[in-house]
């Protein structure tokens, strides 16, 4: 079975030592936790969609890895994980990018119990699941944007659209983003311009350029194709 936390947790750097302090919560960890001693919650311990009906206390940072795409309402589910992270604590999420893991297929051609695909922003998918990371955020209150990229590490673009799950080795086709909740600004207007001007400041940081019908967009250096169906 493929350890994507585990693969996840390859990349930690200073921020993520920042980070994992503390009390910590993993959703959906399987055999796989992010750390030994993390409160881990799956299938045996409740339903995920619901998690606060099972838990009843707050953390300084929640994680889950690869687990929101089995949720069958990510925005209702994120609030909800939200709802358990300590004021200046963290909400870390990983979970597959729709375009360079699912490849275009819809149902999922390697995981049948995906309900949701994930994109960072998209006017349009090719997915008629699709749902924008973006617009999840903005529903959170509270919610500062540390860090929001594409994690393809080892993943081979010549590959793309072969309908080959690379994810069952070394190489990772996922996004990975990370909140904190911060106390409240004195205006909410305030606040939604902050979190307004986050998003845009992360949207567009990535170089977007049209060419021969397909979007290229460069995050942290990396150029990388996306369908524009």
């Amino acid at each position: 079975m493929v350890k994507e936390a585990s693969k996840t947790k390859s990349l930690f750097g200073e921020l993520e030592e920042k980070i994992f302090k503390g009390s910590g919560l993993d959703i959906g960890c399987g055999d796989d936790p992010i750390f030994a001693d993390v409160r881990k919650f799956d299938i045996e311990d409740g339903d995920a969609n619901n998690i606060s009906s099972y838990i009843n206390e707050h953390f300084d940072y929640v994680f889950s890895s690869h687990c929101l795409e089995h949720m069958y309402d990510p925005h209702r589910t994120l609030k909800e994980w939200w709802s358990l992270v300590k004021d200046g604590g963290y909400l870390y999420v990983v979970i597959p990018d729709e375009d360079i893991y699912e490849q275009g297929n819809w149902p999922s051609k390697f995981n049948g119990d995906h309900k949701h695909t994930f994109t960072i922003f998209k006017r349009r998918s090719w997915s008629p699941v699709s749902v924008n990371i973006m617009d999840m955020i903005k529903c959170l209150k509270n919610a500062k944007v540390i860090k929001i990229e594409i994690q393809d590490r080892d993943y081979d673009y010549t590959l793309l659209g072969q309908n080959i799950d690379q994810t069952l080795g070394d190489a990772m086709a996922q996004i990975c983003f990370v909140l904190q909740k911060v106390k409240q600004p004195r205006f909410a207007a305030r606040k939604k311009r902050c979190l307004t001007h986050q998003l845009k400041y992360f949207f567009y940081g990535a170089l977007a350029k049209v060419t021969k019908g397909k979007l290229r967009t460069r995050f942290r250096g990396k150029m990388q194709k996306y369908y524009n169906r």
